[in-house]
Parts: structure tokens; C-alpha cells; sequence
């Protein structure tokens, strides 16, 4: 965590949210591959499955229109997607949206308190990643919902 003391006082009060998917980093290869792994029968390019996500189109309702899912089906789609989503394997074809990522976010933390907040399930991958990427130290406090709605 960085050192609050090096941050000037006039700045104490500001703080940045961040959430970490979709925001500082590209999950959606890890996303794409997992679907077609538990729907092999998905013929979607990945431009094909990201275009329907970007309409929001949730993921039960994917299941339904293409996959002509039941209730049943979906809650067994989902139990087995967070059963797998986080894997470290999976985790390693997340990357940084931009090359300068960790110099934005250092800056930033100079000046800001930042937060990160994710509603991933678990917490120690997320720390992981952010060792990976070299974002260890740059955040105040990281909050990982581990899929809790309250």
C-alpha cells in the first residue's frame, strides 16, 4: 500500500474507485473461452459473443435465445462458470487495457487515494493479478464482494 504521508494533505479527502474488470483490465478472452468451453455448441466468433454483451444481454438470456436453456440448465451454467471463472490458468489471459496502465494508476496514487472494488470471489487471485501487473502497492484498499449483493 502506498505511504499516505507522501501524498500532499491538500489531497487526503480525494478518492478514485476503480472496478478491475472491464475497467484497468481485459477480461474478455477468459470470459469468451469459457463459454464455449461449457456451450461447445456456441459457434459465436468472439467479435459475435462481445457484440451481444455489449447490448447487455445477460447471460441467462444468451442461454435461453441461443442455447434454448430451461431455469434448471441456467443455474447449473452458472454454478459450473463461477466454479471456473477465476482459475488461475484463466486469470493469466487477462491483461492491462493499456500499456501504460501501471504508469496512469501510479500517478494517480500520488495525488489520490485509489480503491479498487471488483465483485470477484476471490480475493487472494485478485491479489495475484494485481502482483502480476506490478498494481500491489498502488491501491489504499481493494474490496473484493466475492459475489455478495448486500
Amino acid at each position: 500500500m502506498p505511504d499516505k504521508k507522501k501524498r500532499p494533505e491538500k489531497y487526503a479527502m480525494l478518492s478514485v474507485f476503480f472496478d478491475f474488470d472491464g475497467t484497468l483490465i481485459d477480461s474478455r478472452k477468459r470470459q469468451y473461452q469459457l463459454f464455449g468451453e461449457l456451450l461447445p455448441a456456441c459457434e459465436f466468433s468472439f467479435d459475435e459473443y462481445w457484440k451481444i454483451k455489449r447490448q447487455r444481454v445477460s447471460q441467462a438470456k444468451m442461454l435461453k435465445l441461443y442455447g434454448k436453456f430451461d431455469d434448471e440448465q441456467i443455474q447449473s451454467f452458472h454454478a459450473r462458470w463461477l466454479e471456473k471463472i477465476e482459475d488461475p490458468e484463466r486469470l493469466m489471459n487477462d491483461q492491462p487495457f493499456s500499456e501504460n496502465m501501471t504508469d496512469v494508476l501510479r500517478k494517480l496514487s500520488r495525488k489520490y487515494a485509489l480503491y479498487l472494488v471488483t465483485a470477484r470471489q476471490n480475493p487472494f487471485m485478485v491479489h495475484e493479478q494485481l502482483r502480476r501487473f506490478g498494481w500491489d502497492d498502488v491501491f489504499e484498499n481493494i474490496l473484493v464482494t466475492e459475489q455478495r449483493h448486500s
